[in-house]
């Protein structure tokens, strides 16, 4: 049975975080998956959270598709439930599927050491949700500044994957 390039693609896109990386001293410490290797490059097994199915989210991604989900709130003037919390109730496996009891954990910027890859994370400002949830994919190290990527869905739009930026400092890993 032949794969057809979208399968194939696809089958790419998620053997990406099963695979053995080659890192280097400039490396975050922990970059999607990558551990820090010292002054020397090394291969070290990168690490994948086990909260969400990393194939559903590279799903989203390659089909540029959104998540809908029962428990999500609907979108402004319509009845689709897809608004950020959407992808991590489709994707994840949350305890409880109200964003309401959800807290937060660890500081993404401050411990990209410690976040695997695909691990849902959420924005708090002194504890408190702000209703805009996303999944941290990668970390990257530009000169001295460590910046991170993530996937978020908007309203009913396709799941993207897009630098934290200016919020960077508000994600937080999800306890649930």
């Amino acid at each position: 049975m032949a794969l057809s390039n979208n399968q194939l693609l696809l089958v790419i896109l998620v053997l990406q975080v099963h695979v053995i990386y080659v890192v280097s001293e400039r490396s975050c410490n922990h970059t999607g998956g990558f551990l820090h290797a010292g002054n020397d490059s090394n291969i070290i097994e990168g690490s994948v959270s086990t909260k969400c199915s990393i194939v559903k989210v590279s799903q989203h991604l390659f089909h540029h598709s959104f998540a809908n989900h029962p428990s999500a709130r609907p979108c402004p003037n319509s009845n689709i439930h897809a608004q950020s919390e959407a992808l991590l109730l489709d994707a994840c496996h949350p305890a409880s599927s109200h964003t309401d009891k959800w807290r937060p954990g660890l500081k993404v910027i401050d411990n990209l050491s410690r976040i695997p890859k695909g691990e849902p994370i959420g924005m708090f400002i002194n504890g408190v949700s702000q209703g805009k949830w996303a999944i941290f994919w990668n970390c990257h190290v530009t000169g001295s500044v460590a910046s991170y990527e993530i996937i978020k869905q908007t309203y009913g739009s396709p799941a993207t994957l897009t630098e934290a930026g200016h919020d960077e400092g508000m994600y937080y890993t999800l306890n649930w």
